[in-house]
């Protein structure tokens, strides 16, 4: 799972306005900020800038998984340095953070709260960053199994696995040489899903039957 949580930013600036940008620096016009030794409009730059990105996944992962950040960097003048602060939290109100990491193996969180603090000493310098991205490695499940449907109600199938998501349901029915059957399943996509209902009918007239199927899961 890839997140993007921004579009590239020039940066560390000092947040002012064109007026107060000329006012401050007693610059009487863009030839006298040149001429001071500041060539690129939005010099001085600021010694430092903050970028902070706060993601909710909407379920709580309980299994660890690893959280990568990357935010790629092209210096415009001098050198800017980024530090990285990986914070999770399972209620959105208490998290712990993680200083000094761009990568994190972690567990029993919902939210995650990314913060880039970007330093520079000298008040020339400015790069272009982004766009800032958090990676979140999950893995990768597949189950399996197989039932018997009702005439009457649906087969109510229980996953075996704990997912987050289930990307992919298959059902097959098994032969039956009375008459062909098809099966279909009803899934409600939500978070952590434990089941999904199964359906066999005579593909002939259409009516329910009972039928042994077999199904497939994938999922994360």
């Amino acid at each position: 799972m890839g997140l993007v949580s921004t579009k590239r930013m020039i940066l560390p600036v000092v947040d002012e306005t064109f007026q107060e940008h000329f006012d401050d620096n007693t610059w009487a016009s863009p030839q006298e900020q040149v001429v001071a030794g500041y060539p690129i409009f939005i010099q001085p730059s600021n010694s430092t800038a903050k970028f902070v990105y706060k993601h909710d996944l909407g379920v709580l992962l309980t299994d660890p998984v690893l959280l990568t950040v990357t935010c790629p960097m092209d210096a415009i003048d001098g050198t800017v340095s980024v530090a990285c602060t990986i914070s999770i939290s399972d209620d959105d109100m208490t998290y712990t953070n993680h200083s000094g990491v761009f990568q994190l193996f972690a567990g029993d969180f919902r939210y995650i709260k990314v913060t880039l603090d970007f330093t520079t000493a000298n008040n020339h310098y400015l790069v272009k960053a982004g766009p800032v991205r958090l990676r979140i490695s999950l893995k990768h499940k597949r189950d399996a199994g197989s039932g018997t449907s009702d005439d009457m109600a649906p087969a109510t199938v229980p996953f075996n696995k704990d997912f987050i998501d289930v990307r992919s349901i298959t059902v097959t029915p098994a032969f039956n040489a009375l008459y062909p059957v098809i099966a279909v399943y009803d899934f409600v996509d939500v978070p952590n899903p434990t089941s999904f209902d199964v359906y066999c009918f005579r593909s002939d007239t259409g009516v329910q039957v009972e039928n042994d199927f077999s199904w497939a899961a994938e999922g994360v």
